[in-house]
């Protein structure tokens, strides 16, 4: 017998009132009919107690009513025999599907793999118990069964995403909550850097694991770096090939060329330090040349309350995942710390994304046009020698390049015998409670019999001429 819910047991402490009850019920004495009183000698009235309770037979089938209740509420499954094979026969399989880039070359039939992967996870989530995904086998079609159980319902979810290693907890918890066998199966190209043993450590030991290659030819499109040294452009053209990948460096441009998608507004006397951020930020964190629109406002630009007139809210979803990461960002948070006095200006449609230690905005951030075209301006209200601002831009530029990009340059592969060492078969779960089915309750057959015993305790009541419960307490 499994109790889903023991913390019920505590109001077994009820059962004392019926007790309590019966032992304080006032009954009304007998009336008899008498001649007359006074033949009889004066007596002195006494005061008598009663140490026994009343009406025993009532008294004890209201306990064993309090009882039956409690233990209904106590949520009961029997774990029987029958039950137990069911459990092993039902599988609950989570699904993770890998959509990243990588995933978009073409198969041997000409699908592309992250459509064959797609619908072979749909296949997977509807199949019996017997048809699980196969280790680290490659094809579109999965062999043997990882969880060990032969036919039998199957709860099924699939879940796609570009990041397979980040999802596992999630799939973990969502089978936490599923009955019978539990399994996790991967379909991915499993490029390195997409799963490793961090992220299946989350997975209880219990889970079975089948991770299932899923790849087409590698075709990977070059990936650009640009950056700055001095006033030249430095680019980085990253092409990979097999099992390598090749870095060709060229430096090209004049003195004063813009040298990245980003924008510095500043002062008259802030031109040289507009300069040193942008240098120090792409230094730290190189944008490409299809760099989301940043424009860098320091606290001596003149026009800053022209600009900020004409600011609007954030509405691009980049600009927002900017702003977070900025919120985010220790190195930001640490030059705030340290930084002056700020400049006070209207935050009308701003967000406050670093703030002093005094709870001064530090960096605003909004969105306004700068020649016909929205940016996501970072205003800097601190003036502390370009600290902030180096920071500030420093975080965008590292939020707004696509990292996952450059993840999908990785020509190198994890290896069948990684992905067989880390696959393994379904199990029981460890404890006998995490079988039993969500919602699943044998404690209504005892609310069954305690309505029964309701009905007999109110026959058994008007026999005996005894009031109700409630009524019985002096």
């Amino acid at each position: 017998m499994i109790w889903q819910n023991p913390w019920a047991w505590l109001g077994l402490l009820t059962l004392a009132v019926p007790i309590l009850v019966h032992l304080l019920a006032r009954q009304r004495a007998p009336r008899q009919p008498f001649p007359s009183l006074r033949f009889l000698p004066h007596a002195r009235l006494l005061t008598a107690r009663r140490a026994r309770p009343t009406d025993l037979l009532l008294l004890a089938l209201r306990l064993l009513i309090l009882l039956l209740a409690v233990a209904a509420l106590a949520q009961p499954y029997l774990l029987t025999g029958e039950r137990a094979a069911w459990q092993t026969r039902t599988v609950a399989r989570a699904v993770v599907v890998d959509t990243s880039a990588s995933m978009r070359g073409p198969l041997a039939d000409g699908q592309a793999a992250v459509d064959a992967a797609l619908a072979e996870g749909e296949r997977l989530a509807l199949a019996g118990g017997a048809d699980a995904g196969q280790g680290a086998g490659a094809g579109p079609r999965p062999g043997a069964g990882a969880a060990g159980a032969a036919g039998a319902a199957t709860t099924g979810l699939v879940i796609p995403t570009a990041a397979p290693g980040a999802v596992l907890d999630g799939a973990a918890a969502w089978l936490a909550g599923q009955p019978g066998m539990k399994e996790l199966v991967v379909l991915s190209d499993f490029q390195r850097g997409a799963l490793d043993s961090l992220d299946l450590a989350g997975v209880p030991e219990h889970v079975g694991l089948a991770l299932r290659r899923v790849a087409g030819p590698v075709t990977l499109d070059p990936v650009v770096w640009t950056g700055v040294q001095g006033d030249l452009r430095l680019t980085a053209r990253t092409t990979a090939a097999g099992d390598t990948t090749a870095v060709t460096w060229s430096w090209s441009g004049e003195p004063g060329a813009p040298v990245s998608g980003s924008v510095v507004l500043h002062g008259p006397g802030e031109a040289a330090l507009a300069a040193a951020v942008r240098r120090a930020a792409l230094a730290s964190a190189p944008a490409g040349p299809d760099f989301p629109p940043l424009a860098l406002v320091l606290p001596g630009y003149p026009g800053l309350e022209a600009l900020l007139a004409e600011a609007r809210p954030l509405e691009a979803p980049w600009m927002g995942d900017v702003v977070a990461a900025l919120g985010r960002d220790a190195a930001l948070a640490a030059a705030v710390e340290g930084a002056g006095r700020t400049v006070s200006t209207a935050a009308g449609t701003l967000t406050a994304v670093a703030r002093t230690p005094d709870g001064e905005p530090a960096v605003l951030a909004t969105r306004v046009p700068v020649e016909g075209t929205d940016h996501l301006a970072l205003v800097v209200l601190v003036a502390d020698d370009g600290i902030t601002a180096a920071a500030a831009l420093t975080a965008a530029l590292q939020a707004g390049w696509p990292a996952a990009a450059v993840a999908e340059a990785e020509p190198v592969t994890l290896s069948s015998e990684w992905l067989e060492r880390w696959a393994r078969p379904a199990a029981p779960p460890p404890s006998a409670a995490a079988a039993v089915p969500p919602g699943a309750s044998d404690g209504r057959w005892l609310w069954a019999v305690v309505l029964l015993l309701l009905g007999a305790e109110t026959l058994l009541r008007r026999r005996t001429g005894t009031r109700p419960l409630a009524e019985e307490a002096p």
